[in-house]
């Protein structure tokens, strides 16, 4: 009786941000597989392993064995090369506009990844995209108004956001800030402040478009940012980069509300395959390992 009072009185914590107590556990490694892909380019991608929450930096994976399939008669296309760059380059295989393709890397004891697109000869608007519609620059940052499409709320509810200053997959981010305090209080944005990642719900946007602008800071010999990357993502992945992100953001963990002893760290989930498409023509392979700790309460 004295189990079950516990178990009610932490289930009634379900509309609070609550943390797990995670001494003693061993947290899976996220693996990320990503890519860009531009017709007729030779395809490339990379595997990226964000560790723990605590941790500050992505690692890169030499060692998969990564392989391209036309995801419609499930032929191989060619097997992926590792560069010392830290990709995967298929040589001889240039996607081509209006095909769909499947990548699987299979990581040796660690995880087995997939990602899925099409190459849409003209976006249509079933999923996300977006566009730059203007540049402004001044003495210390770049400006540029952002024009975001959500659709198709059956299918894809949940979006990450990414701002490149190039198609290298190495994550070569633009660190950014919303210049738009509603893109948080109105449309419940979840920005990881200063860095390159942005988590938005469309329920809020109720399938209009929405303007808003982004401000870049100038570094190195970055000439603008051109490339704004939407993925649509599962309601799962959305929570648990919302935890990740926000404990990164604040550098310190304080995991001590709930005891996993008490029975409530069954909350493991399979991401859902993730697709999406983007303005012009380039399409997005990404795809999560099924083993994510998802550390918030829904």
């Amino acid at each position: 009786m004295k189990t079950l009072r516990n178990l009610l009185i932490l289930f009634s914590l379900a509309g609070c941000v609550t943390d797990f107590d995670t001494s003693g556990l061993e947290i899976p490694e996220v693996y990320v597989l990503n890519s860009l892909i531009t017709p007729n380019e030779p395809f490339s991608c990379a595997i990226d392993v964000a560790g723990k929450p605590t941790d500050k930096t992505y690692k890169f994976v030499d060692n998969a064995d990564v392989s391209m399939y036309n995801a419609e008669t499930n032929a191989l296309i060619c097997k992926l090369n590792h560069t010392d760059s830290g990709q995967y380059i298929a040589q001889t295989a240039k996607p081509v506009v209006g095909a769909t393709y499947r990548i699987e890397a299979i990581i040796p004891n660690k995880a087995i990844l997939t990602g899925q697109t099409s190459i849409p000869g003209k976006v249509t608007p079933t999923r996300a995209y977006g566009h730059f519609s203007g540049i402004g620059i001044d003495y210390d940052s770049y400006y540029f108004t952002g024009y975001l499409e959500f659709a198709d709320t059956e299918a894809a509810e949940y979006y990450e956001i990414e701002i490149r200053e190039n198609t290298n997959v190495r994550r070569q981010h633009l660190p950014f800030t919303a210049s738009e305090d509603t893109i948080i209080r109105k449309y419940n944005a979840f920005i990881y402040d200063r860095q390159s990642f942005m988590l938005l719900q469309d329920e809020f946007f109720k399938n209009k478009p929405h303007l808003f602008r982004f401000q870049f800071e100038k570094r190195g010999n970055i000439s603008k940012p051109n490339l704004i990357i939407l993925r649509s993502i599962s309601f799962e992945y959305y929570n648990f980069l919302k935890f990740w992100l926000k404990h990164k953001q604040e550098e310190t963990l304080n995991l001590n509300i709930l005891n996993p002893a008490q029975g409530l760290l069954g909350l493991f989930y399979t991401p859902i395959p993730i697709y999406s498409n983007i303005e012009g023509g380039t399409g997005i392979f990404a795809g999560y390992n099924t083993t994510v700790f998802l550390s918030e309460n829904m």
